[in-house]
């Protein structure tokens, strides 16, 4: 199955759960699955299992990052939490554009 349908049939199935119509959580999916399609189309994407131990790692990376050298740490880093040094990079740049973004809201 490919991912795209499987986000669709999930959200799909939230919708639903919170009242909307069929039509209207088929119409709302497919939009979703299309910008999605747009956005991220051809793209390596990372699914984490658990957002939370997710999220909390992520933090714990970056802050750590920060704290010490850059190449000592992400070697040490990826060794910690089984992730290739490339993984641990991309980790750092997502964190750094959401803390941008974030303040960019701030404003």
């Amino acid at each position: 199955m490919e991912l795209i349908e499987i986000v669709t049939r999930i959200l799909s199935s939230i919708l639903l759960d919170k009242g909307l119509s069929e039509e209207e959580a088929a119409d709302i999916s497919e939009h979703f699955a299309c910008r999605l399609g747009k956005e991220c189309g051809g793209e390596y994407i990372y699914l984490p299992k658990d957002l939370q131990t997710w999220t909390r790692r992520n933090k714990e990376i970056a802050k750590t990052f920060y704290e010490e050298s850059e190449d000592s740490i992400v070697k040490k880093l990826s060794k910690k939490y089984g992730l290739t040094t490339r993984r641990i990079y991309q980790i750092l740049k997502s964190y750094e554009d959401k803390q941008n973004r974030n303040k960019n809201n701030d404003k």
